[in-house]
C-alpha cells in the first residue's frame, strides 16, 4: 500500500512537471513569435529548470540571444547612419543626407523618420534651386543692364540679387561700382548744369566771347551732349559775323574819312550813312 501511494505521488509530480514544462514552452513560443524576446527568454529558462535535459528551450535561448545580438547590431548601424544623415542635413548637405537616410531605410524599412527627412530634404533642395535660379537671373539682368550703361536698372537688379543671397560678394561689388559711377555722373551733371547756366546767361547778354569758355567746359564734361557744341557753333558764327561787321564798318569809315578830307562831301555823306546803317548805335 505504501509503495502504491509513493508511485501515485511520483506520477503526480511527473505529470505536474510535464504540464509546467509544456506551459513554459507554450508561453515562450508565444512571446518568441511576438518578438518579445525578454519574456520568451524567461519562459524558456523556466522550462529548463523544470526539465534541464530538454534541448528545445536551450536551442530557442541560443536563437534569441543571436537575434538580440543581430538586433543590437542593426540598431547600432541604423543609429549611426541616422546620426550621419542628420549632421549632413543640419549642414544643408541635403543630397548626401538623402543618400544616408535611404541607407537607414534599407536597414529598417518600417521606420518613418528617414522617409520624412528625405521628403524634407527634397523640399529644401527644390527651394535652394529656386533661390539659385532667381539669383542667377537677377545677376544676369544686372550684367546686361550694366553693359548697356543702364545704371539705374542694373543697380535694382544687383540689389535684388544681394537680397536673395546676402552672402554673395559679386552683387555687392557691382553695387559699389555702379554707385561710384552714379555719384560721378551726378557730380558731372551738376558741374555741367552750372557751366551751361553761366554760358547761357552770357550768351543771352550777347557776351559771345565770354560765353565760349563755359560752353567749351560743359562740352568737355559731357562730350556726348550736342547743346554746348551747337551753342559754340552759333557763337563762332556770331563772332565771325561781328568781325566782318567791324571790318565792313571800319572800311566804310576809313573811305568816308578819306572822301571828307578830299572835300568830296556828297560821297563822304553816302559812306557815313552806310556805316551808320551797319552800326546804328
Amino acid at each position: 500500500k505504501d509503495r502504491i501511494a509513493e508511485i501515485d505521488k511520483l506520477f503526480l509530480e511527473l505529470q505536474n512537471k510535464e504540464q509546467s514544462f509544456a506551459q513554459y514552452i507554450k508561453d515562450g513560443d508565444t512571446w518568441f513569435n511576438d518578438k518579445l524576446y525578454t519574456q520568451a527568454l524567461s519562459s524558456y529558462n523556466n522550462a529548463i529548470k523544470v526539465k534541464p535535459s530538454e534541448a528545445y528551450p536551450k536551442s530557442q535561448i541560443e536563437l534569441i540571444n543571436t537575434l538580440i545580438a543581430e538586433q543590437k547590431k542593426l540598431d547600432f548601424g541604423y543609429a549611426a547612419v541616422i546620426a550621419s544623415a542628420d549632421k549632413l542635413f543640419s549642414a544643408a548637405n541635403y543630397t548626401t543626407a538623402i543618400a544616408d537616410y535611404r541607407k537607414a531605410l534599407e536597414l529598417k524599412p518600417a521606420e518613418t523618420y528617414p522617409s520624412e527627412k528625405i521628403t524634407e530634404a527634397e523640399t529644401k533642395i527644390a527651394e535652394l534651386k529656386a533661390i539659385q535660379e532667381s539669383y542667377e537671373k537677377a545677376v544676369a539682368d544686372g550684367d546686361k543692364y550694366l553693359a548697356d550703361k543702364d545704371y539705374e536698372n542694373s543697380l535694382t537688379s544687383y540689389k535684388s540679387a544681394a537680397g536673395i543671397k546676402p552672402t554673395e560678394a559679386y552683387p555687392k561689388q557691382k553695387i559699389t561700382e555702379i554707385q561710384a559711377i552714379l555719384d560721378k555722373d551726378k557730380a558731372e551733371s551738376q558741374r555741367y548744369q552750372e557751366a551751361i547756366a553761366q554760358a547761357d546767361k552770357l550768351f543771352s547778354e550777347q557776351k559771345y566771347q565770354s560765353s565760349l569758355e563755359p560752353y567749351q567746359r560743359a562740352s568737355g564734361i559731357k562730350p556726348a551732349e550736342s547743346y554746348p557744341k551747337d551753342q559754340i557753333s552759333k557763337i563762332n558764327q556770331r563772332i565771325a559775323e561781328q568781325k566782318k561787321l567791324e571790318e565792313d564798318y571800319q572800311k566804310l569809315i576809313d573811305d568816308a574819312d578819306a572822301q571828307f578830307k578830299a572835300a568830296k562831301y556828297a560821297d563822304a555823306r553816302g559812306l557815313y550813312s552806310n556805316a551808320w546803317a551797319l552800326k546804328p548805335a
